[in-house]
């Protein structure tokens, strides 16, 4: 697997992955092969750590040749398999899954300090999780699937990233799409 962008995310991901015995390649601009195209060959799946945008070579060239593009929290809930409560929104996310963190008795990831994938080892399946979720990470979800997903506001913000408001909005939207009849949405 090819990790893109080895900060806490992408780390706390290769992490994971190199504990299971998958072979992971990491690129990043520390490094100067975040546009080494070639790093691709191979990949099954490319993961994308939340702060490198869609347009970027690795991640375009992925998306050209149909190798899958992950998110960090994607591949977290494919490997963890959590009852995931997602919260997101533009403002109060921190706060409201600290919050739910601490009435459920349940440990927070995310966007919220902590990646998903750093619960590695942490948690047995089916564990309540809370994870704070970016427009970043959301954007590269495919499976990731919410028990509960709670989008508390949403408002313009992140236009350089997402290009115009409906993209940010439909970004933060996905985080009801993988929801089933069982499921919560609470807007």
């Amino acid at each position: 697997m090819l990790v893109l962008g080895l900060a806490r995310s992408g780390k706390a991901a290769a992490a994971a992955l190199e504990r299971r015995g998958v072979d992971v390649v990491g690129a990043d601009r520390e490094l100067g092969n975040d546009r080494d195209t070639s790093l691709l060959d191979g990949a099954e799946v490319l993961v994308k750590s939340p702060g490198v945008p869609r347009d970027a070579p690795l991640v375009a060239e992925a998306e050209r040749r149909d190798v899958p593009i992950w998110s960090e929290v994607e591949l977290a809930f494919r490997l963890l398999q959590p009852r995931l409560v997602g919260v997101t929104g533009t403002n109060g996310k921190t706060t409201t899954a600290e919050l739910l963190g601490v009435m459920l008795e349940a440990p927070v990831a995310g966007n919220v300090g902590r990646a998903l994938t750093d619960l590695d080892g942490e948690i047995a399946p089916g564990t309540l999780v809370v994870c704070e979720l970016s427009s970043f990470q959301l954007e590269d979800i495919d499976s990731l699937r919410a028990k509960i997903a709670v989008l508390l506001n949403i408002t313009p913000d992140h236009l350089d990233r997402h290009g115009d408001f409906e993209s940010y909005r439909r970004a933060k939207l996905r985080l009801f799409e993988n929801q089933g009849p069982d499921d919560i949405a609470v807007v």
